[in-house]
């Protein structure tokens, strides 16, 4: 059986933005929305012996937010479920749930320049804001690009307008993956660093220990889908399904990995970078040497 410390599930691939950095957007890949039997089984076994997290993403997972309720029923109560969306389509009752049931909320939001990359700033609505307010296990998950380099700022931005500080924090960095070179070109590498050090420093502490597991049984960028298939979250590529063990799927995803910048370059985090590794590349993994404090 597939057994990761950090299961992703995307809940369908509709979603109704456009962020201009979306690998979804890029690839289209397909992903469904209805569950099979063997999804359903699967999710059952679910064991928080070996698995600490459900992140469910999308596209939109609120779309789909009747498959968002029966995950949860699915699931071990005792392995936290995260919900990874952009907002728009929160409401009162979707907050009761998610708070009754212990549910952590993920808003992907990018700050000041959020309207320029994603076409809108939920944060914006007054409706939708009252309900990321009213969220208790919050995390604010912006994408970092060469629009807004400063985590820092992001996260003041934000703080300012939900007036809470209370609220978990964890970025990424747009992924260079051929796609969204004008997010990268002009990236400021320093400003990026210079930032992340102080929000570690600052505020490190109070990140979400829950989410930030080492996900020392699973490739990052390995996600099941409702069918149970176990794909590459960014090509879509398949690995297996949930039959299979991860390391035989693991073996799946070496074999069909090409790239051979790791193996050309010296890199402090070889054998521990995982997320970029089949998309290797000078501003990749520049990025991950950032936040593992090698640069």
């Amino acid at each position: 059986m597939f057994k990761v410390s950090r299961l992703c599930i995307p809940v369908g691939g509709e979603c109704n933005f456009h962020c201009r950095y979306c690998f979804r957007d890029q690839n289209h890949p397909e992903i469904p929305s209805d569950m099979t039997d063997v999804m359903k089984e699967y999710l059952q076994q679910v064991s928080p012996s070996w698995c600490r997290a459900v992140v469910l993403s999308g596209g939109e997972p609120l779309l789909h937010w009747d498959t968002v309720q029966k995950i949860r029923e699915l699931v071990n109560p005792s392995v936290n479920v995260c919900i990874l969306s952009n907002g728009s389509l929160l409401t009162r009752d979707k907050v009761d749930y998610i708070n009754s049931h212990y549910m952590e909320f993920y808003l992907s939001h990018d700050g000041a320049r959020t309207k320029e990359l994603r076409g809108v700033d939920v944060l914006e609505d007054p409706e939708v804001l009252e309900c990321v307010k009213r969220v208790r296990l919050l995390t604010i998950a912006p994408v970092i690009t060469n629009k807004n380099p400063d985590v820092m700022e992001v996260y003041r931005y934000i703080a300012q307008k939900l007036r809470r500080d209370n609220f978990y924090y964890l970025h990424g960095t747009v992924m260079d993956n051929g796609h969204c070179q004008d997010l990268i070109t002009g990236f400021d590498y320093d400003v990026y660093a210079r930032s992340y050090r102080e929000f570690v420093r600052r505020y490190y502490k109070t990140t979400n220990t829950r989410f930030l597991i080492s996900n020392k049984r699973g490739h990052c960028s390995f996600e099941v889908n409702l069918h149970g298939i176990v794909t590459n979250k960014i090509t879509g590529q398949r690995y297996g399904t949930v039959l299979d063990s991860y390391a035989d799927c693991e073996r799946v995803m070496r074999r069909l990995c090409r790239n051979s910048y790791c193996s050309d370059t010296k890199c402090p985090l070889q054998g521990a970078c995982s997320y970029y590794e089949e998309y290797a590349n000078e501003h990749n993994c520049r990025c991950s040497m950032i936040r593992s404090g090698y640069l």
